[in-house]
């Protein structure tokens, strides 16, 4: 068991690789080259620009963002001051009624002619068309751009009795439908089953595990602890050899 804890406590500390990865999800960049704890102050770039301060755990778990963005949203602003900054950041108001707060949803259409329905604050916080925005972020993301690349592994196809339903079925039925990670966050109810070695050709019970999605999500960070992390815990339970 001390061996096990050992990994699990290397595996749980946060890679820089991680928390920038969080953050792009909210639109924010993490301009700090390192991490190393979370008392750590890493500092962000907001959708807007605007550059601050914030501990990685404050950022994750209080939800703390921009303080900024957060005075902005404060402000009152006039119909023509909102249609001079829409019309400044190449957006068109098409309806929705400014009210005496930056809680007001307007409906904007972008230059690509997307429309899409959003509030004043959050616009103004820097949330744009989302379309726009998730087909720039694939293009940064994806393939060896993402900081996970792996060399296209996920892209390699799984073994035949993958498709059998009942196959997959009897795991989670050994694994008592239960996510066998015993540090769980309990973020997700879904079960999935996941390759201990990465390997999807590999589908020898002793490689399969159950985990919820979160868990089998977090896997994708630090494979060789999570990998060594499962094994021990397979063998522990089922004593298989690896």
């Amino acid at each position: 068991m001390g061996n096990s804890c050992k990994v699990y406590k290397q595996m749980k500390k946060f890679t820089i690789d991680y928390v920038k990865d969080y953050v792009f999800n909210f639109g924010y960049e993490c301009l700090t080259k390192h991490y190393i704890n979370c008392h750590q102050k890493m500092k962000m770039k907001c959708p807007q620009g605007h550059i601050y301060f914030v501990r990685f755990d404050v950022f994750k778990n209080m939800k703390q963002r921009c303080p900024e963005c957060h005075r902005l949203k404060s402000i009152k602003y006039t119909k023509k001051e909102v249609s001079k900054i829409i019309n400044q950041c190449r957006y068109k108001w098409i309806s929705g009624n400014l009210k005496q707060s930056t809680y007001s949803k307007l409906e904007l259409e972008c230059d690509n002619k997307h429309k899409f329905v959003v509030r004043l604050d959050c616009f103004l916080s820097g949330t744009r068309c989302s379309i726009c925005s998730n087909k720039k972020a694939g293009l940064k993301r994806r393939g060896e751009n993402h900081s996970n690349w792996q060399g296209g592994i996920s892209c390699e196809p799984y073994c035949d009795v993958w498709l059998d339903y009942e196959f997959k079925e009897s795991i989670k039925e050994r694994d008592n439908y239960m996510c066998l990670n015993p540090y769980c966050f309990k973020q997700s109810n879904r079960l999935s089953i996941h390759h201990i070695d990465y390997n999807k050709k590999n589908c020898h019970p002793k490689n399969l595990i159950t985990l919820c999605t979160s868990c089998n999500s977090f896997a994708n960070f630090n494979r060789e602890w999570h990998k060594l992390w499962y094994q021990i815990l397979m063998n522990n339970r089922y004593e298989y050899q690896y």
